[in-house]
């Protein structure tokens, strides 16, 4: 008998239990545009969001959406729908890290929705849409969920891995996602100019070194003599007991492997290196017996095997001819499959594709008409969809035609929303690399082809000076001009000066707005001074402080503030492997962000985990304004194979509050921990069905 739960009994019992009861409340789903800058206080990302209705209709025109982010700051906190469409701009702050956006209707008819984007330190770290790997094989090709493991054998070098310009062949090779490591046997690989072979490699694959075991040419000099003018070097023959001309010969040692060539370690290499990590496939343990006499991680239950494998940008994988298995059974295959390998992080693969969500079915189902590295094109259709914070679903029906590319240079993306819906949307994304020293990027939405929202900005890098002009224009396309306005920012700042031994440096520049709209024309310009801190290192265990001031002064017409001053200081400390947490002081006085959060702000995030329970807390309060954002999570472990999650929910500005909450009991139902639970539901004040992610 199989140790596994029936999913098809499990779904049947949901769907038969299920009683939909529907809160009536907005949901909001966000986007970035891109989704990384760098902490510059000048790069900038275009956050749009699309706000309907819980029966998916837009909401009103002028709906208004409160947001805040724990990085950076937005030029409008506060922005209006147009035909369900809003677009606000996060400029980057002084500090590098992750910043969590939230979103949310000024009257709080809303569960918040959560987008994080990174903040990077320098240009070198932002991704690169020409990143890629690429896996291949003529025998077999076996990629395990759980581990982010893929394990390809072939006969005759038949597995091909292709690292950007780089190909390495093998008989076996296992490529690890999360360390970025990849192992083979029998491989051959390029090194420098020429092809080397190897019984066994290791490659570090942020860096391209590593060791191998390969034969190299072996020379023993026992004695050098000069005769006639040259230099004789010889070797003893232990046989005959006399010297003889050295000859080369052949011995087989591990080397170190850089981009040029390979060479004899000078450091110790740990004698595992070239181990593979053993898979162990089968049925899954789900009695509470046979979890306790298990090792679970030493089972891979959910596994895809393909012919091919690509992994783009570390942001998605793609799978050609992908079979999808749990246990020893075959679910479903697909000639194109593709899997996102950052929104899956503690997900049921198949969630992408199908969830159930209190009572609500929900389908997200890509029809692929091409997948490739460079470009895909898809028709989806999707209903039931969760946006931000809590279990609501939004029940509207869309049919949407995406494609996107991914070139050398740049990667775009073109989408039709809603096809065959009045309230349709078509959006047209592009980053560019002009050259070595210049980026450019654009975002424009047509809702319901009313409308123009669009934003660019372009940057240019000359030695010693960096430039940064970007704009937004909102244009109605009906003849309505009262929504009509264009605002532009350009910023040319030096780059930084070192301040002698404080450990701070310096930036300076000068900053021109222009702005218009149907009533109103505006225009400043003037100078700002930055102070960035390096990372300040408290203790030994890791507390570490940053800090960033920004001082800048306008003139000239409609200027918000004419003398604007921004401030951060940002506090991270582990408290040994299971807790860790991040304090973050705000100060803003620019004419807009202090309208919505007042002059001070302070937030913390909280992180605990350890076997039994896991939570999380994220506090946002502001001084002088009432302005209070509190997010809880936490699961306790109350047997191997159940657990009781609690969300908690709180949201408050000016007076008004959101307030939600919900408690869940769920049952895992395979190791590599998909769940079913009972939830209850503030908002519905209901018990509902939910088939959950994957749990620890």
């Amino acid at each position: 008998m199989s140790k596994q739960i029936s999913r098809g009994a499990i779904l049947a019992l949901a769907l038969a239990a299920s009683s939909a009861c529907y809160a009536a409340t907005i949901t909001i789903q966000l986007q970035a545009y891109p989704n990384e800058a760098v902490a510059d206080g000048r790069s900038s990302i275009a956050i749009t969001l699309f706000v309907r209705n819980s029966d998916g209709s837009n909401v009103p025109d002028g709906t208004q959406i409160v947001l805040n982010s724990t990085l950076g700051n937005f030029r409008e906190t506060i922005v209006r729908t147009t035909s369900g469409v809003a677009r606000s701009i996060l400029v980057s702050g002084n500090i590098t890290g992750t910043a969590r956006i939230t979103a949310a209707t000024l009257q709080n008819q809303s569960n918040p929705s959560i987008l994080e984007v990174e903040f990077v330190s320098d240009r070198s770290k932002l991704s690169s849409s020409n990143d890629f790997l690429e896996l291949s094989s003529t025998g077999s090709l076996e990629y395990t969920f759980a581990k982010k493991i893929a394990t390809a054998s072939a006969t005759d070098k038949g597995v091909k891995f292709q690292i950007r310009d780089r190909l390495l062949q093998a008989d076996d090779l296992q490529y690890l996602y999360d360390a970025q490591v990849v192992r083979a046997r029998q491989a051959t690989f390029k090194v420098g100019t020429k092809d080397i072979r190897f019984s066994d490699i290791y490659l570090d694959l942020r860096t391209l070194k590593g060791y191998g075991v390969t034969e190299i040419d072996n020379v023993a000099i026992d004695r050098v003599r000069y005769s006639s003018g040259l230099f004789i070097f010889e070797h003893m023959n232990p046989l005959t007991d006399q010297y003889e001309l050295a000859k080369s010969t052949k011995r087989t040692a591990v080397v170190a492997i850089s981009k040029t060539g390979i060479s004899i370690p000078t450091e110790s290499v740990r004698s595992d290196i070239f181990d593979f990590v053993p898979i162990r496939k089968g049925i899954v343990p789900t009695t509470e017996a046979e979890v306790k006499s298990e090792k679970e991680d030493d089972f891979e239950t959910i596994r895809i095997t393909a012919k091919r494998m690509t992994v783009v940008s570390r942001k998605e994988i793609q799978f050609q001819r992908a079979t999808f298995y749990i246990g020893e059974s075959k679910i479903f295959s697909q000639q194109l499959f593709r899997l996102d390998a950052q929104g899956m992080q503690g997900k049921f693969p198949t969630e992408q594709y199908l969830s159930f969500n209190n009572n609500q079915f929900g389908m997200n189902i890509p029809y692929y008409l091409s997948l490739e590295r460079n470009q895909a094109q898809n028709l989806r259709f999707s209903t039931g969809q969760t946006f931000g914070r809590g279990y609501g679903a939004n029940r509207g029906v869309f049919f949407d035609y995406e494609q996107s590319w991914n070139r050398s240079n740049g990667d775009g993306k073109f989408t039709y929303s809603g096809i065959g819906r009045d309230d349709f949307n078509l959006g047209l994304r592009q980053f560019t690399k002009l050259d070595d020293n210049t980026t450019a990027s654009f975002a424009i939405d047509s809702p319901q082809a009313k409308s123009l929202i669009s934003s660019a900005a372009i940057s240019r890098y000359q030695p010693g000076l960096q430039t940064s002009l970007s704009g937004s224009i909102l244009r109605s396309l009906n003849g309505t001009n009262t929504i009509n306005r264009q605002d532009y920012f350009l910023v040319m700042e030096k780059d930084p000066i070192k301040m002698g031994k404080l450990p701070w440096n310096l930036y300076y520049g000068l900053n021109a707005t222009y702005s218009k709209s149907a009533t109103t024309t505006g225009s400043g310009f003037g100078a700002r001074l930055r102070f960035i801190s390096k990372p300040f290192i408290t203790d030994q265990s890791g507390g570490t402080i940053n800090a960033g001031l920004t001082f800048a002064q306008f003139a000239g017409s409609n200027v918000a503030t004419p003398f604007a001053s921004t401030a951060t200081l940002n506090y991270s400390k582990p408290f040994g492997q299971k807790f860790n947490m991040m304090l973050t002081y705000d100060y803003a006085r620019d004419g807009i962000t202090e309208q919505a959060f007042g002059l001070h702000r302070v937030s913390g995030q909280f992180f605990f985990d350890d076997q039994k329970f896991s939570g999380s807390m994220f506090a946002s309060q502001s001084l002088g304004q009432d302005r209070l954002s509190l997010f809880a999570d936490s699961s306790y472990r109350i047997a191997n194979l159940w657990r009781v999650g609690y969300q908690y929910t709180l949201n408050r500005y000016s007076g008004s509050n959101f307030v939600d909450y919900n408690v869940v009991l769920g049952y895992r139902i395979g190791t590599d921990r998909p769940e079913f639970g009972l939830l209850y539901s503030q908002q519905t004040k209901r018990v509902g069905l939910v088939l959950l992610g994957i749990s620890r």
